[in-house]
């Protein structure tokens, strides 16, 4: 299977647009607002906490480890 990459003619990698996309993964990976926009920098400055949640939520572990032994006999859950 061929990458993207290989499909893309010579001149078009020399385009802005291809360097755009080709960049926007570490441009995500930072977090960065501006991806989609000056217009949409503070709604993407809020949206974007996503990004980083695999590492933040480890720190949760704790409490859910607790709350789980706290209800480990209940035989019924209402979520």
């Amino acid at each position: 299977m061929s990458s993207f990459a290989s499909k893309v003619s010579p001149a078009d990698r020399q385009s802005t647009l291809y360097a755009r996309i080709t960049d926007a993964h570490h441009r995500l990976a930072k977090k960065d607002p501006t991806i989609w926009g000056a217009d949409a920098v503070a709604e993407a400055t809020i949206r974007l906490n996503w990004i980083d949640l695999p590492e933040k939520s480890r720190e949760l572990l704790p409490a859910v480890d607790a709350l789980a032994a706290k209800h480990r006999d209940k035989k019924y859950v209402v979520l």
